[in-house]
């Protein structure tokens, strides 16, 4: 139940604080909507292991006595890939209907 609420509060946050930018500084309501979703995508997109191999030859040409960490593969349950489709199709949805 609290993941729901949490992803609720995801959905929602957004349009909430483009609503404020729009009273405050009269930014359009939709693109500051679509920034935001955007950056929470960007922020719970889980990171791979193409981003650690370069990482870890970089930290291996330093420092050859470097032992490299075992990468642990966990796999995304159901809600959480839900949270990144429902993130990024809200984010273009923002954009397409802020420039149309």
């Amino acid at each position: 139940m609290k993941k729901f609420w949490f992803l609720g509060g995801l959905l929602v946050a957004p349009f909430i604080v483009g609503w404020i930018a729009n009273q405050v500084w009269q930014f359009p309501t939709l693109l500051v909507s679509g920034f935001v979703y955007i950056f929470l995508f960007l922020c719970l997109t889980p990171s791979g292991d193409f981003l650690s191999a370069s990482a870890n030859y970089e930290t291996k040409k330093i420092n050859p006595n470097h032992s490299v960490e075992t990468v642990s593969k966990r796999s995304m349950d159901r809600l959480e890939i839900l949270r990144l489709i429902l993130l990024f199709l809200l984010g273009a949805a923002c954009f397409y209907y802020s420039f149309n």
